[in-house]
């Protein structure tokens, strides 16, 4: 779970795209627990990827993967243990692949799931893997340091010009912005996340340009597993991701 020291994090993960010469451990392979489908074969995979402190098994501990069982879902789930270490090192996207993906059967639809950090990985494999995912969940994410303030000054992602700079946060906010906004190709987009968040403000810049039913606020939540458990809920309920997995 996110500690108190959250620009600490934020700091760190917008590093994490640079070169750094101290990074925590990023074991090869990256560790995944998985879960199959009761019904084989599934027509879905899911990969959840953790918060910045938490690891794979927080996703069965906080009753996300009995969520989906008890829906009796025909779902393959893979845990991983993508930590801080993989964000910071600039490795994420390369162990998802390698580690986690490859090697897995063909599915109808693959979903990347995640919180905070998580969340913001869950984005970002995307954005730089095109055509591989089906939809996102993204609970609480990250979505950078100043960037999303001068969106929201300039009228929100519709009339923000990203400009020519390489910036990793100005290039993850192109993508956003070109797959909700200007009609590319890409996964589709669920947001979830606590009003009373510290990342709210940040996730309301992305809420913005979603359907709204493609958005669920938790009101009064925090930037807890048990705010995220029930947003988690209400995706499993309402959105599209029930009917494409059922049996």
């Amino acid at each position: 779970m996110w500690r108190d020291g959250v620009r600490a994090h934020v700091f760190a993960l917008t590093l994490g795209f640079l070169s750094s010469c101290v990074t925590p451990p990023a074991p090869i392979p990256m560790r995944a627990v998985r879960d199959a489908s009761p019904t084989s074969p599934a027509k879905c995979l899911v990969v959840f990827l953790p918060g910045a402190g938490d690891h794979a098994e927080h996703f069965t501990r906080e009753n996300f993967v009995s969520a989906i069982r008890e829906r009796k879902l025909s779902v393959d789930l893979i845990s991983t243990d993508a930590t801080l270490g993989y964000y910071l090192g600039g490795s994420i996207i390369e162990r998802l692949e390698q580690d986690v993906l490859a090697g897995t059967p063909h599915y109808e639809h693959t979903w990347f799931i995640g919180n905070s950090m998580g969340g913001h990985g869950s984005l970002l494999y995307p954005s730089r893997k095109p055509g591989v995912v089906t939809g996102v969940l993204a609970l609480a994410p990250w979505l950078g340091n100043t960037l999303p303030q001068e969106i929201a000054k300039a009228g929100g992602l519709p009339s923000w010009q990203p400009g020519d700079g390489q910036e990793f946060e100005r290039l993850f906010w192109s993508w956003l912005q070109r797959v909700t906004v200007k009609g590319e190709a890409g996964p589709e987009l669920w947001l979830g996340f606590g009003t009373a968040d510290r990342l709210a403000n940040a996730d309301e810049v992305l809420a913005a340009v979603l359907p709204p039913e493609r958005v669920f606020r938790d009101e009064g939540g925090l930037h807890k597993w048990v705010t995220w458990h029930r947003l988690f809920v209400q995706f499993l309920e309402k959105s599209t991701f029930a009917e494409q997995c059922r049996p």
